[in-house]
Order: structure tokens, then C-alpha cells, then sequence
């Protein structure tokens, strides 16, 4: 865990810690990307010592650009993110998020479709959202300008 990070305080009735992990780099996973291994041992060390089922842990998650609200190239690391906080005895996620871009209005509508249930179908969510902006559109919006795929880092 973060030196930063007082353990002792995890053990009062009246405690919900809250990590902030704004360096973590949201165009990857945080499981697996090289970049996240502290924000994943944060997450997983204050999971293990807080417990299951206690209902005290809590992330802001970065998930917008806020430098210039450019788009964040982070629509492929959402929902596996989303499902390591639920497998890490998160119980509460403060996503963070910019929504001025279409593209951004479409992460804030997945990330909430996510938050409610994290095993959603991402590509079923992204064509209800586009057919509801868009409608005839949604497929020339969804291969033209591009949404997911040209706001993916790989």
C-alpha cells in the first residue's frame, strides 16, 4: 500500500475510505496494464484489509480528460476497471467525467449503464445510445467520425 495511505483509519464504524488514484492510466486496464500497479496494489491491499460485504470502500475514478476536454482514449478499460472494483469489495465508484465532446456523453452514458451492473452488454449500450442520438445516423456516426474504436489506445 501507499505510504500515504493510513491503515489504522479503515477500522472505524463510522470510515469510508475513498482512493483517488489520478495517476492511474485509464486507457488500460487497471488489472493488467504495467502503468497501474500501484493503483492495483492500492486497490487491492485497502480491499483485503477492509473486508467484504463491509460496504466502506469507495474510488473516484478519472475517467474523463479534464486537460483541454480532449477525448480519453478509455472506452476499452471501462468495463474491465469497473469489474475489478466490483471483484475488489468496491462498493462505490465517483466517476469523474467531462461531457461536452459527443464522445465523452457517450462514455458517461456507458460508464452508468456499467455502474449499475458491470457485466452489461457494452456493445448493446453503445448502439442504444447512438440510435437514440443519432437515429438513422447512428451507423454513419458509429464507422464515419468514428466513437469507440477511434478513442481506443490500441
Amino acid at each position: 500500500m501507499s505510504a500515504y495511505m493510513d491503515a489504522s483509519a479503515a477500522g472505524g464504524k463510522n470510515v469510508i475510505v475513498m482512493l483517488a488514484p489520478i495517476q492511474a492510466c485509464y486507457s488500460h486496464p487497471i488489472a493488467v496494464c504495467d502503468g497501474n500497479l500501484a493503483t492495483k496494489q492500492d486497490i487491492e491491499g485497502w480491499a483485503k484489509l477492509i473486508g467484504p460485504g463491509t460496504g466502506k470502500l469507495y474510488v473516484h475514478m478519472y475517467n474523463g480528460n479534464a486537460y483541454g476536454f480532449l477525448p480519453q482514449p478509455s472506452f476499452n478499460a471501462m468495463q474491465p476497471n469497473v469489474q475489478f472494483l466490483r471483484d475488489n469489495n468496491v462498493s462505490g465508484i465517483f466517476g469523474f467525467g467531462v461531457t461536452i465532446l459527443p464522445e465523452q456523453q457517450l462514455r458517461s452514458y456507458i460508464l452508468a449503464k456499467l455502474y449499475w451492473n458491470p457485466d452489461v452488454d457494452v456493445e448493446k449500450v453503445t448502439n442504444e445510445f447512438l440510435t437514440a442520438v443519432y437515429g438513422k445516423r447512428s451507423e454513419e456516426r458509429r464507422v464515419g467520425k468514428g466513437c469507440r474504436s477511434r478513442l481506443s489506445p490500441d
